[in-house]
């Protein structure tokens, strides 16, 4: 993560309640001074305290921060009980990375292994696996809709889709690429 406009966006789009930023700042890895300066610069403005507390933690004001990434954000937000903020930041994020993979995934030619593998970890349904392998292995418009709807629903089957892309010799180089994203996505 590098844009502080973005994190504040998504917090606001799943309400996070800005009320809770010195908390959240301690579950980043901030030290209580630095959250301590921030509320003596700007007591009783919660927005601006939540975003220095964020620009703190992006800069890695201090020593022992966490990594700042879309994993470490939410799982600071598990840890205050804002549990839902964090599932809908890990879904948009990893639903945000497969739309960046789009143009170069659709139309892919896969393997018949892949193709299959697609349907037993229930990315695809039956019909579309036989669609697929109707069409010479080629990732269709329907395979990707319910790739993106099976990723949407459980964002851990991006990691899944990447393995499966990896079996194709002509999906590696995406499968790579999106392997990476992953981990910084995380």
């Amino acid at each position: 993560i590098s844009k502080l406009n973005e994190i504040i966006e998504i917090l606001e789009q799943y309400n996070f309640p800005e009320a809770k930023w010195f908390k959240f700042g301690l579950k980043l890895g901030l030290l209580y001074p630095t959250l301590e300066a921030i509320d003596a610069n700007h007591r009783g403005n919660t927005s601006r305290c939540l975003m220095e507390c964020l620009s703190k933690w992006l800069s890695k004001a201090d020593e022992n921060v966490h990594p700042p990434t879309w994993k470490t954000l939410a799982s600071a937000l598990r840890k205050l009980e804002a549990k839902a903020v964090a599932e809908n930041i890990e879904k948009t994020m990893v639903s945000q990375l497969l739309q960046h993979y789009s143009s170069r995934i659709s139309g892919a030619t896969l393997s018949e292994e892949s193709v299959d593998l697609l349907h037993t970890e229930g990315l695809i349904s039956e019909e579309t696996l036989r669609e697929v392998k109707g069409c010479g292995y080629t990732l269709t418009d329907d395979a990707m809709r319910e790739i993106y709807t099976a990723v949407a629903y459980d964002h851990n089957k991006l990691k899944s889709f990447a393995s499966i892309l990896l079996r194709s010799t002509g999906t590696v180089s995406i499968a790579n690429d999106l392997m990476r994203d992953c981990g910084k996505k995380q």
